[in-house]
């Protein structure tokens, strides 16, 4: 597939506008991301073509996110097996990533993701999201503060011990 860097932006707004920001009940009234509407609507997302996930990420280590919540890089799938998509992602979190504070979380529509009946991948590319990891392991303390992970029902401790890979899992912390 020939990605349409334009046509990928907007496919991913409107799955975040759709799915991911909406409150919903599976989640007791909250969205699967109480964070992503934030971000769209003041702009502090930024799309990129992606060519090789763990090259990308290397190299993103070196410039950062440029003022940005989340740097996306975009792939085709169809080039990518899930597993390696996400263990050179993985790769690149714990060596170069980690070093200047930045975490990409990946995303690949093979590897299905969902939580209470939720479906969590955007479902047409692969992507590399990319955030500050000090800005999300407080985020995400924040959120298990408030419950928000108590929402999480029939879901696997694999799934969470995965969304946590490479980050402070607040259950964890005291």
């Amino acid at each position: 597939m020939k990605i349409d860097l334009q046509q990928a932006q907007k496919d991913t707004e409107l799955w975040l506008k759709n799915s991911i920001e909406v409150p919903t009940p599976a989640m007791n009234g909250v969205a699967v991301c109480p964070y992503a509407k934030h971000a769209r609507t003041n702009q502090k997302i930024t799309f990129r073509l992606g060519g090789h996930p763990y090259e990308d990420l290397v190299e993103h280590a070196k410039v950062g996110n440029q003022g940005y919540d989340v740097f996306l890089y975009v792939y085709d799938p169809s080039k990518w097996d899930p597993k390696v998509f996400h263990e050179m992602v993985y790769l690149a979190n714990d060596g170069d990533l980690a070093k200047v504070d930045l975490i990409s979380l990946p995303d690949h529509p093979y590897e299905h993701e969902s939580i209470n009946g939720i479906v969590c991948n955007q479902g047409k590319y692969a992507f590399n999201m990319i955030a500050p990891l000090s800005a999300l392991n407080e985020a995400s303390a924040k959120l298990y503060k408030n419950g928000y992970y108590d929402n999480f029902h029939n879901v696997s401790e694999d799934y969470m011990t995965a969304l946590f890979r490479g980050r402070k899992d607040p259950r964890k912390q005291k």
